[in-house]
């Protein structure tokens, strides 16, 4: 999809009367001994475990961003790349006057994860997959394998792309070998984000996941839980990994529009 080089108009804006109902939740599972998951509502950061879901209702014209980003890279580069993507995007994405600035911003995230890392460090990595709201529009972008969604009355539709071996090659293997990460080798390695837009409309919604959620709850049983709980699924799907082992971080973000 080419990247809009130009600032949507206001006549191609829905109206900015909508609210945003956002609930999030992140927490180390069952067996990892620590939190490499990030998970970020307008400013608010959180990478202790949760008992329960934050949240928090927005208006969307005040250049709200979510975010969840998956650190890798050891004991102590995960949860650093993780916090870096956050803190960086957290700071420049509401800065982003279109598509192509935004894409900008993300392989610049990329380079900054490059010149923080040290030799305890090199190589650390994360996922990183979030939604930008801003004057009726939201504006979605992921690098890696942690995924968003666009969910209403019709169905659940994957927004991002994941970028794994097995997508790729157009196997149904959730998890795979990841392709691109911001940061994640030695030497630095460009990326290419994967980015686009919609306008918001009443009654749909959106989710967002690291892969210890979609790894072990299908697309079909997520839109179950997010048409029977509402914001309350956040919770109801973290509970529900943690049923089928939680061997990963997780971390599940919902997001309303009313």
């Amino acid at each position: 999809m080419p990247l809009d080089s130009t600032t949507i108009s206001p006549v191609q804006t829905a109206s900015i009367s909508l609210q945003l109902r956002v609930s999030a939740i992140t927490h180390r599972g069952t067996t990892r001994t620590e939190n490499q998951d990030r998970v970020c509502v307008n400013g608010w950061t959180m990478a202790s475990s949760m008992d329960a879901a934050f949240e928090t209702v927005i208006c969307p014209d005040e250049k709200c961003v979510v975010m969840v980003a998956d650190g890798m890279g050891g004991r102590n580069g995960g949860e650093i790349a993780s916090q870096t993507a956050i803190q960086f995007l957290s700071a420049r994405v509401p800065d982003a006057a279109n598509l192509a600035e935004l894409n900008q911003v993300i392989i610049d995230a990329n380079k900054h994860l490059y010149d923080q890392m040290t030799g305890a460090t090199k190589g650390m990595g994360t996922t990183i997959v979030g939604l930008w709201f801003h004057e009726g529009t939201a504006r979605y972008f992921n690098v890696g394998d942690s995924r968003v969604y666009r969910f209403d009355q019709s169905g659940i539709y994957q927004l991002s792309k994941d970028d794994t071996m097995a997508a790729y090659l157009g196997a149904k293997k959730s998890s795979s070998a990841l392709l691109q990460v911001l940061g994640g080798s030695n030497p630095e390695r460009e990326i290419e984000p994967h980015i686009g837009s919609l306008l918001l409309k009443a009654e749909t919604g959106f989710f967002l996941c690291s892969d210890g959620i979609s790894d072990l709850i299908a697309d079909d049983e997520i839109l179950d839980m997010l048409r029977n709980h509402g914001n309350g699924a956040a919770d109801e799907l973290a509970s529900l990994a943690f049923e089928r082992g939680g061997h990963d971080n997780l971390t599940a973000i919902v997001v309303s529009v009313d």
